[in-house]
C-alpha cells in the first residue's frame, strides 16, 4: 500500500539554551482545509508518515486509518517503529491499561487496530506507551462552555455510539436502548462525563435527535454528512471540528513535554489528526535547531 512520507531535517545542533517547550500558540491546519488534503489522497494513501529531526531529537508520527487489517498499513508501523527505537510512544483513544498484553502482533491488531499493536511493540521494547488524547470529562467540559449541552451530546453520541450500533460492532442483541446505557452513557460516566437523569434515558437522545434533524430517528439511516467534521454542513459539524482541535493542542503539548525528557518519540493517531498538526510538529521540532 502506497503511503506518504514527509521528512524534516534540522541541521542545527541542540543545545541547554532551547526556547519554552510550553509554548500553545500552534500553527495547527483547519480541518475544513484537512479534508481537501485527504479528497486528494484517499485511504490508498494511508498511513501517512512524518519524520522529524533536530540534532538528538527525532519524532516520527504516523498517520492512520483505523484498521484492524493485517496490512502493509501495519508493516509501515513496525518498519518505523523498529528504525527509531523509540523511547515512548503516544496513542489515541485514551490509555491502555498497563498490564494489557497481547500474544502476538496480529492479535493485537485485530481486537484494538493500531493501538493494540502499538502496545505489543512498547512491550517488547519495555518503553511506555502513554495516552496522547485528551481525558473525554476535560474534551466534554471545553465543548460545553461553547455550544449548546443537547447538541454536543448528540454529536458524540453520533459519531461514538449510533456507529457503531448500526455497523454491530458492539452487542445490539438487547435492543438499542439497552445497548445506549450501556454503551454510551456508561461509557461516558466511566469518563468522569456528569449526566443527568434525564440525560441517561434514551428518549432524551430521540428527543435532541428529533430538535436537531427534524425528524424521528432511524439510526440505520442517519444523514451522516449532517455529523461529519470534514464537512462544512452546520452545526454538528462544528462541534466535531471543535472537538478534534480542543484534542490537537492537548496532544501537541504532550509532544513538547516529552521532548524535553526523551530524545526518540514515536506518535500513532488517525489520519485526519496527522493532516492538522504538522505544521505546529515542524515548529516544535525548530525549538531544538
Amino acid at each position: 500500500m502506497k503511503h506518504l512520507v514527509y521528512f524534516l531535517v534540522g541541521l542545527l545542533m541542540f543545545g541547554c539554551q532551547t526556547k519554552s517547550k510550553t509554548d500553545d500558540s500552534y500553527q495547527t491546519k483547519d480541518y475544513l482545509e484537512v479534508a481537501k488534503f485527504l479528497e486528494r489522497n484517499p485511504a490508498d494513501n494511508f498511513p501517512f508518515v512524518l519524520k522529524l529531526h533536530s540534532g538528538k531529537k527525532q519524532l516520527i508520527f504516523i498517520g492512520t486509518a483505523h484498521t484492524r487489517e493485517i496490512t502493509k498499513h501495519a508493516d509501515t508501523i513496525d518498519f518505523y517503529f523498529n528504525q527509531l527505537q523509540p523511547q515512548i510512544a503516544f496513542n489515541e483513544g485514551g490509555q491502555v491499561a498497563k498490564d494489557k498484553h497481547f500474544p502476538s502482533r496480529n492479535d493485537a491488531i485485530k481486537v484494538d487496530a493500531e493501538i493494540g499493536q502499538l502496545k505489543y511493540l512498547c512491550d517488547k521494547q519495555n518503553i511506555e506507551m502513554a495516552n496522547g488524547d485528551l481525558v473525554t470529562s476535560d474534551e466534554f467540559n471545553e465543548l460545553f462552555k461553547i455550544y449548546n449541552r443537547e447538541e454536543v451530546l448528540l454529536y458524540t453520541c453520533c459519531e461514538r455510539f449510533f456507529a457503531l450500533y448500526k455497523n454491530n460492532w458492539i452487542d445490539t442483541t438487547e435492543g438499542i436502548e439497552v445497548a445506549y446505557k450501556r454503551d454510551f452513557v456508561q461509557y461516558l460516566e466511566s469518563e468522569n462525563v456528569n449526566l443527568s437523569s434525564t440525560e441517561k434515558e434514551y428518549s432524551f437522545m430521540t428527543k435532541a435527535y428529533k430538535n436537531f434533524f427534524g425528524t424521528e430517528i432511524d439510526v440505520y439511516n442517519i444523514p451522516t454528512e449532517k455529523h461529519d467534521f470534514l464537512k462544512d454542513n452546520g452545526k454538528l459539524c462544528e462541534i466535531g471540528r471543535s472537538s478534534k482541535m480542543v484534542r490537537d493542542k492537548h496532544l501537541l503539548k504532550k509532544i513538547e513535554e516529552a521532548l524535553t525528557k526523551y530524545d526518540r518519540i514515536m506518535v500513532v493517531f488517525g489520519g485526519a489528526h496527522f493532516v492538522a498538526v504538522e505544521p505546529a510538529l515542524k515548529q516544535i521540532i525548530r525549538k531544538y535547531d
